[in-house]
């Protein structure tokens, strides 16, 4: 299985354009919509292995500089949406994932 990886990112100068700067707390699972990211959660090794496979989830490695969008849509407080600067996705991630502030 080969895992896609995002790597840190050591400024915040190349930060949020939009959203507010967050790091992810330990390697995570993104997921490429609030529906994928649902289907996931309770992850397990199969599904997270089927779902990298088909692209479906990315692995966000830890401690990546991430903006937290909140007009995300979803009425979840469990469930944070992430862009990450520089890149052309956004990402479903479990919210105690993320690590507010520096």
């Amino acid at each position: 299985m080969i895992v896609a990886a995002i790597c840190s990112q050591n400024s915040h100068a190349a930060s949020c354009t939009r959203g507010t700067p967050v790091h992810v707390r330990g390697d995570v699972p993104g997921a490429i919509s609030y529906d994928i990211y649902r289907q996931l959660h309770p992850v397990t090794v199969e599904k997270l292995a089927k779902m990298t496979a088909s692209q479906q989830v990315t692995l966000l490695s830890a401690n990546v500089l991430a903006c937290e969008l909140s007009d995300d849509g979803v009425d979840d407080p469990s469930a944070v949406l992430l862009g990450i600067p520089g890149g052309s996705m956004n990402y479903w991630v479990p919210a105690r994932q993320v690590q507010r502030g520096d």
